[in-house]
């Protein structure tokens, strides 16, 4: 599978994402329900458009952009133990900023939420990629005796 592949899903499926708030101002819900599952879609946590929220919250969003852009760069850029490294520590940021959320340390901040999940998406994408390569790629005759 190459990056492009990967990027290019990635902004396929932020653009629908987006045209959910459009779809719902004509009476057309189904890209919510597209997303539902991936996506708690709480409106205060949502960028708004055409006065509905996006199918995904901003930090769902954030995540994939991350992915989508961490895909075209980072596996080429890093070693595997920097790699890991990035995952844990993006990870344990983000749950960092629920905790505080959570112990009411502070409000839902909109640009947190979005740089955390960025954060995590792009350190998450070398490991996806490849997990994406392996799966795609093609399989080699095995030997019959």
């Amino acid at each position: 599978m190459s990056r492009f592949a990967v990027l290019s899903f990635m902004l396929l499926l932020l653009l629908l994402a987006a045209l959910a708030p459009y779809t719902a101002s004509h009476g057309e819900t189904l890209l919510y329900g597209f997303f539902r599952g991936v996506c708690h879609q709480q409106g205060e946590r949502c960028i708004y458009l055409f006065g509905y929220p996006m199918a995904l919250c901003a930090r769902c969003a954030a995540i994939y952009l991350g992915i989508g852009l961490g895909s075209a760069v980072l596996p080429r850029l890093s070693r595997r133990t920097d790699l890991l490294t990035g995952l844990l520590v993006s990870l344990a940021l983000m749950g960092v900023d629920r905790l505080l959320e959570f112990l009411n340390v502070y409000g839902a901040d909109f640009y947190l939420r979005a740089f955390t999940g960025f954060l995590f998406g792009l350190s998450l994408a070398p490991f996806l990629f490849s997990a994406l390569s392996e799966l795609f790629a093609p399989q080699k005759p095995q030997p019959t005796d």
